[in-house]
């Protein structure tokens, strides 16, 4: 059988999450060996998940005043208790200068941000959260009720696709950098496959969960958006994973109508490993689902209760 490969990503994939610039990314690999990346056929640098963690904890650790080179060729362990010690002691001083994030105040500043389409506040008040906030915290109290107030606004006609698409990448960015800040602490991990049908809110939506496995100590393989029922039912085959989650109701009915939505899940249905459990994120509706392996969450909370429990 053949093996799963490791996802690997490009410079500028990895400077957009850690918020290193590709020139900084580069001068500490030559001059330091900070990171090992590999190349492609045409020489390009693609880097692994846990290359990216490791630029992510080396750059927190130098805008705390340490020095790249200093700390380029720690082993990920002694990296990780540096951070720590760091961490702790910035968490004391934000107790005691910092008052608690107003999330519903938040929230209002990001929907003005949204209806008057001015980005740098929506940059700035998401930042705000993320700093503020934990992962799982951030994508459920944030990222999904803006999931819902994106979902309307296209309902009601009042954002254009352009617009839309502007807003989506914000949010994605600053949400994929929060799931690199996810810590594992369990050896033995039960694997999830994650992904999401056609549609921009879908593939939020399938992030919002990513991070609620990720908190769940799960092994999430994340497969991205737009990822089709019967490729996604052949990689469960492959990794032979306890679950499945797709995003598939998030997006309105005008990205992908409910027959459509259906035949997604037809087809998943003929083609997804026997012993995988199908959990379908369902938004406001759950579907006629066409396996007994298959279960529909309209509510993300349910979704955690029910991952908890195994």
């Amino acid at each position: 059988m053949q093996e799963a490969t490791e996802n690997l990503y490009s410079i500028q994939f990895v400077s957009n999450v850690t918020g290193i610039n590709p020139h900084t990314i580069r001068a500490w690999e030559k001059r330091y060996g900070a990171t090992t990346p590999v190349r492609d056929k045409n020489g390009r640098r693609l880097y692994s998940d846990l290359e990216i963690q490791r630029l992510d904890v080396l750059q927190k650790l130098v805008s705390y005043g340490n020095s790249i080179s200093d700390i380029a060729k720690l082993k990920k362990n002694e990296l990780e208790k540096v951070l720590e010690k760091y961490s702790l002691q910035e968490s004391k001083e934000l107790e005691l200068s910092s008052p608690r994030l107003n999330i519903n105040e938040t929230l209002q500043n990001i929907y003005m941000s949204i209806n008057f389409f001015k980005l740098d506040v929506l940059g700035h008040e998401l930042q705000k959260a993320a700093n503020a906030l934990s992962a799982i915290d951030f994508a459920l109290e944030i990222v999904n009720p803006l999931i819902s107030e994106i979902r309307k606004l296209k309902g009601e006609g009042k954002m254009e696709s352009e617009k839309r698409e502007q807003i989506y990448l914000i949010i994605k960015s600053h949400l994929t950098k929060k799931i690199y800040t996810i810590n594992y602490t369990s050896a033995k991990r039960r694997k999830v496959l994650v992904a999401s049908a056609p549609g921009q809110l879908n593939e939020l939506g399938a992030m919002v969960a990513a991070v609620i496995f990720l908190n769940k100590q799960f092994e999430v393989e994340y497969l991205g958006g737009n990822v089709r029922a019967n490729i996604l039912g052949k990689l469960s085959q492959q990794f032979k994973s306890e679950y499945i989650f797709v995003g598939l109701n998030y997006s309105h009915d005008m990205t992908m109508p409910l027959a459509e939505k259906e035949k997604y899940l037809e087809e998943l249905g003929l083609c997804f490993y026997e012993n995988t459990e199908v959990l379908v994120g369902a938004y406001d509706y759950c579907f006629q689902l066409p396996s007994e392996n298959m279960l529909c969450f309209n509510d993300f909370r349910n979704l955690i209760s029910h991952v908890a429990k195994k």
